[in-house]
């Protein structure tokens, strides 16, 4: 039985690695007006929807595959993944084209300008602080976050009566 910790990190780990990697395809798809481009959306979330759950799953069922340590200050995540047949740096570039590649092909510019905000912080994180990314990267996701939410209300105006029962 996983310990309550562990279960506080699979939470963690639903979103930074596998919510992470359907929510942005969506966006990109769902503010898409171009069809080809919705295409491409298309198969990046379906892309998306597999490699999370090839990448989230195994540490449910092999909870002992997560290890978790506080290191410089920041939160420090160790995953097994898939039993280590693919190689990390391999993994975190389909994580990284997944993400970022609806985004920026998007004939929206709100949501080109949040993949590249994604990807410098993305950079940004790996270049500072390799040693706890997935921590790091994910508080600047969080954070940009709030830009995408101002970016949904802009091309979905919630008027004051729609709001009210």
């Amino acid at each position: 039985m996983p310990s309550p910790c562990i279960l506080v990190h699979w939470r963690f780990f639903f979103f930074s690695h596998w919510f992470w990697l359907v929510w942005p395809p969506y966006i990109a798809l769902r503010l898409e007006p171009n069809q080809r481009i919705q295409q491409v959306c298309r198969g990046f979330l379906l892309a998306g929807a597999l490699a999370g759950a090839l990448l989230y799953l195994p540490l449910v069922i092999h909870y002992d595959w997560l290890s978790v340590a506080v290191r410089q200050g920041s939160i420090e995540y160790q995953a097994r993944f898939i039993g280590e047949v693919i190689p990390n740096v391999f993994t975190r570039l389909l994580y990284a084209l997944i993400i970022f590649i609806p985004l920026l092909i998007s004939s929206n510019a709100d949501i080109r300008i949040w993949g590249m905000l994604i990807a410098a912080s993305a950079l940004m994180s790996s270049l500072i602080f390799s040693y706890a990314f997935v921590s790091v990267w994910c508080f600047f996701a969080a954070l940009l976050s709030l830009y995408i939410l101002r970016t949904l209300l802009k091309a979905n105006p919630v008027l004051p009566e729609q709001a009210m029962p």
